[in-house]
């Protein structure tokens, strides 16, 4: 029960604090499909026994199993252009599953990246910033236990999620 709370309490936070910039959310399954929410129009997204669930203010819920999630993105719309929609192109994140060293190339501008690599119920485990200009980090992830993780990628108003697997 203190994880939902904690996870529902993470989303909250990432919300309110692109709110004022980001009025999608994008959800890409490994599939390859990619669903497009108007943050207006997304009342709450809770996780439960491993699927997300996204409630619309319309009233109806669409569920995700987390394993199928690819990553999931907050994008201002207005400056947006088609071809930017997916924001995984922007970063690489490899190897998946990681053992010891996690690699994130940047294919894009550098506008203040952060990493920050977060436990699925929300505890920030590890954070770095890229060097104005640096376009690849490694990200040492040998002391975390074996599981599932979540690299939260920020750059300007741009926020990527993606999980990771070690």
């Amino acid at each position: 029960m203190f994880r939902k709370i904690l996870i529902a309490g993470l989303m909250l936070v990432l919300f309110a604090s692109i709110n004022s910039f980001a009025q999608g959310l994008f959800l890409k399954e490994n599939g390859g499909a990619q669903n497009v929410y108007a943050i207006a129009n997304v009342e709450k997204i809770t996780f439960d026994s491993g699927k997300l669930l996204l409630k619309k203010t319309s009233g109806t819920t669409d569920s995700y199993n987390l394993t199928d999630i690819r990553y999931l993105s907050f994008k201002n719309l207005e400056t947006a252009e088609q071809e930017s929609l997916e924001i995984a192109s922007e970063y690489h994140v490899f190897p998946i599953p990681v053992q010891d060293i996690l690699n994130i190339k940047v294919a894009g501008e550098n506008n203040g990246i952060s990493i920050e690599i977060l436990t699925v119920d929300g505890k920030k485990v590890l954070q770095n910033l890229f060097n104005e200009g640096q376009m690849e980090m490694q990200v040492y992830m040998g002391n975390l236990y074996p599981g599932m993780y979540i690299c939260k990628i920020v750059n300007g108003i741009d926020i990527s999620i993606t999980k990771i697997i070690k």
